[in-house]
């Protein structure tokens, strides 16, 4: 069984509950990454590019 963090499955529960044409305009997102317990540059980096490849946030 997959365990999902209590931020992960709350994040996963409002995308899935969103409807498709909730906005028009692009939306504001802010990436809170880490400081060094994990790669956080790449992380940061991936995370910015699945946001905009969807072409509904800056």
């Amino acid at each position: 069984m997959i365990r999902l963090s209590p931020f992960a499955f709350s994040f996963a529960l409002a995308v899935a509950v969103m409807p498709s044409g909730f906005s028009a305009e692009p939306l504001k997102a802010l990436i809170v990454d880490g400081r060094n317990n994990h790669d956080w540059q790449t992380t940061t980096d991936a995370l910015r590019a699945i946001l905009q490849s969807t072409g509904r946030f800056e």
